[in-house]
């Protein structure tokens, strides 16, 4: 039996579609425009459904913040077995309503969400009644742990930025309070490779599944953290003269980045192009600075800034250029 053929079976012209159409053909800028207007810019429609999901979000994350709240407000007043309980129950009630109520899948991911944060403010709640440090590493452990089902089965972008968040400040905490003989150098490293990960898990996933990245800002936001730890260890290590890490770091900066900047032209991410030389010009100049020691080597750092900025936009217009009009 043939289906109708209604408005929702009609196939959608995606970015990808309009350049190909705009290499194989003589259109003009202005029809491009028109085009891409149509048919990829959002309209005022796509915008009210983006700020329905954000006023939910926002409302979601106002309610854990008044918990929160209601607690330091009324912490004296409460006796520990009451507090747990609230909290407790707010979990499990909250959670409930993710499985039994018949809602939009987004609806139930981001309360899912604000569960998990709840999930947070039961261990501080516990942590603080009992003395066991409500910012200890093993506090953030716990709760990274504890979220873990609801991340992978939900796959809910904001809950993966929420648990890597914990999953950081995690290893920063153990760092801090437990790993004496780490070096900062290496905590970076450590760092750099948690968030590297994630990115590769990323587009290996949307690469089985034969599918573009759907949460590209999330994917975005791990790889401006990958970028800043290795940015940031190799600095530490070329500063403080630490040989071993430096060597290290930069083995894993030239693999990752090569990496990262043929993933960027492949799939055309303008962010890469810019995000990684400006890392690469960070890291020459602290080699300059470090190792010339001269007056003269600040006016070379200053005219190589110059010049590989320049460089980089006068790139980073070209392959823009290119990809949006074929040229």
């Amino acid at each position: 039996m043939q289906h109708s053929n209604t408005s929702s079976d009609k196939p959608t012209i995606k970015h990808q579609d309009i350049k190909i159409i705009i290499l194989n053909s003589n259109l003009k800028e202005a029809a491009i425009d028109k085009a891409l207007k149509e048919k990829i810019y959002n309209t005022s429609q796509k915008w009210a459904v983006f700020l329905k999901w954000l006023l939910l979000s926002m409302g979601i994350g106002l309610t854990v913040s008044s918990i929160i709240f209601f607690f330091a407000y009324n912490w004296d007043a409460l006796h520990k077995f009451v507090k747990i309980g609230i909290i407790q129950g707010l979990v499990v009630a909250v959670t409930l309503c993710t499985l039994l109520l018949k809602i939009n899948k987004t609806v139930q991911q981001i309360i899912l969400t604000g569960a998990a944060l709840l999930v947070g403010v039961l261990f501080a709640v516990f942590g603080q009644i009992y003395q066991t440090g409500a910012n200890a590493y093993d506090f953030f452990l716990a709760w990274c742990i504890f979220i873990s089902i609801w991340v992978f089965i939900s796959n809910f972008s904001a809950l993966w930025l929420l648990y890597l968040i914990l999953i950081n400040t995690t290893i920063y905490l153990y760092y801090e309070q437990v790993a004496q003989l780490w070096s900062f150098p290496l905590l970076c490293i450590i760092l750099f490779a948690v968030n590297s990960i994630a990115i590769i898990g990323m587009i290996t996933k949307a690469y089985i599944e034969k599918v573009e990245v759907q949460a590209i800002w999330l994917q975005y936001i791990f790889s401006l953290a990958a970028i800043f730890f290795a940015t940031l260890g190799f600095i530490w290590s070329v500063m403080s003269d630490i040989y071993f890490e430096l060597i290290i770091i930069t083995l894993f900066t030239l693999i990752s980045y090569t990496l990262g900047i043929i993933y960027a032209l492949i799939k055309q991410r303008i962010f890469y192009l810019a995000i990684i030389p400006l890392s690469c010009i960070i890291n020459i100049c602290s080699i300059i600075i470090r190792y010339m020691r001269t007056e003269e080597s600040i006016l070379l750092v200053a005219f190589f800034i110059v010049a590989s900025i320049t460089g980089t936009i006068f790139t980073l217009l070209h392959f823009q250029k290119k990809w949006n009009y074929g040229k």
